[in-house]
Order: structure tokens, then sequence, then C-alpha cells
């Protein structure tokens, strides 16, 4: 996956105000197998590509694409031609994600643009829901602005931001305490 974001000259950029592409590169032959205009890739899981789909409107700020008639969406593609695999039915004014790791990304999302009320969610691209296992109230838990993420590629998310720490089981999405009882992992600090 190839995606190009292009930053239009400042004459053009209310002609051109959209300035995204992906392209599905077939790794094999080193050829473009599919490109879908108008589509960021974020990340790629389990044969699935999750990014932002933009309206003709949209513009991009410090990573956040906002559209003033709103039409983002959230959408799941298929890595092998860009076939759309789920949509998510939110209408929004604007979006931001980020790969949180183990198949969990975040977005942050303006559902109502005249409010500018901000939502953050975690969310599971399989199915572009908050992954079972997880309440509201534990999804917070990882979140929130200004977080970074490290998955350890075997079972464990640990997200965190100016001292303030959470970890997730990355198979049963339940909340796991940070300890120091396990000598097999070290607890960050």
């Amino acid at each position: 996956m190839v995606t190009v974001r292009a930053t239009p000259d400042f004459d053009d950029v209310y002609d051109d105000p959209r300035s995204m592409v992906t392209y599905g590169v077939n790794l094999t032959t080193h050829h473009v197998a599919w490109q879908e205009d108008g589509f960021g890739a974020r990340m790629v899981s389990d044969g699935l590509i999750v990014g932002e789909q933009l309206p003709e409107s949209a513009e991009i700020g410090s990573e956040l694409w906002t559209a003033h008639d709103g039409g983002i969406r959230i959408m799941g593609r298929s890595v092998n031609d860009g076939s759309v695999r789920w949509k998510d039915p939110r209408n929004l004014y604007g979006l931001k994600i980020e790969t949180v790791g183990a198949g969990l990304f975040s977005a942050d999302m303006v559902q109502e643009f005249k409010e500018n009320r901000d939502t953050l969610d975690l969310l599971d691209s399989a199915t572009a829901k908050r992954p079972a296992g997880m309440t509201k109230d534990s999804a917070d838990d990882f979140t929130f602005a200004g977080r970074q993420c490290v998955y350890d590629q075997r079972s464990v998310v640990v997200c965190g931001v100016d001292g303030y720490l959470a970890a997730l089981d990355a198979h049963t999405h339940k909340v796991r305490k940070l300890t120091t009882d396990d000598p097999s992992r070290e607890v960050p600090k």
C-alpha cells in the first residue's frame, strides 16, 4: 500500500482541496494492482486496509481531515483489489485515524460540525466496531488525545501519555493491570 497526500499550491487550494490517493501494489509483480482517489490508508491488518474516504470538499489540517459539508467515512478495503469490505455509517465532518496495534485503531471523529464536538473511539479493524470484550469506559483508556501505543506483537498493547499507562490484552481486549509480579515483563515508566 502506498498513500500519497499532495499539498496543492496556495493558489490552487480552493480548486482542488482533496489531495489523497492510495495505490495497492502487487509485491510479486511490483505493479499497481488498484488505485482509489480520495482514500487514505492508515493501517493494514489481516487482509484489510483501514482508512478515510474523503468527499470532494475535504481539507487537511494537522493530521485531521475536515469537510464543512460532511461526507467523510471510515472504510475497510481489501488489500488485494481495494474493494469495500465495510463502511462505517457515520457521516463525519472531521476524522483522524491512528493505529493502536493488534488490529485495533482509534478514530478521532467530528460528528456535528456546528458544535465541533470530537468523539474518540477504539475500533476493531475487522468490524469497525468497539472490540468484543470492551466497554465504553475501558475503550476510553486507549483513546485519549496525545497517547502513544506500543504492541509487543505477542499479547499486550500498552498506551500512555504523561505518566498515565493502560495495558490491553490483545486477544481478549480486557484491560490488564501493569504489575512487576511477572518477571518476564518489564513495566514501562
